[in-house]
């Protein structure tokens, strides 16, 4: 049976039973095809339920390490920045003026 097949026979299953006319989300029709043993009759369709449910819950956790890690490398772009300029401002001073301002901490 193709699995197109499967989600017509799973509708026509699930607009015959009165204790799915309540599902608001698919979290309540995951609960609920646990609940009524659907589960495992209809296994492919509760498959790509969890798997949905699984999709939406790692995509927040990977933006947020992406996020995190934008925030670690402009951190560290700017450090590196910083040090560059500092090290090309003194290779760029006349050499008696690096004398200077490395005695009076400049």
């Amino acid at each position: 049976m193709i699995l197109g097949d499967k989600f017509d026979v799973y509708i026509i299953d699930l607009c015959g039973d009165d204790e799915f006319s309540s599902i608001e989300d698919i979290a309540s029709l995951a609960e609920k095809m646990i609940k009524t043993k659907k589960k495992l009759i209809f296994s492919l369709v509760y498959m790509h339920i969890k798997l949905l449910l699984l999709l939406s819950v790692a995509i927040v956790i990977v933006e947020k390490v992406f996020s995190v890690m934008h925030i670690v490398k402009s951190k560290l772009r700017n450090r590196m920045r910083n040090k560059w300029m500092n090290d090309n401002y003194f290779a760029n001073l006349p050499l008696e003026d690096m004398h200077t301002t490395r005695r009076h901490g400049k």
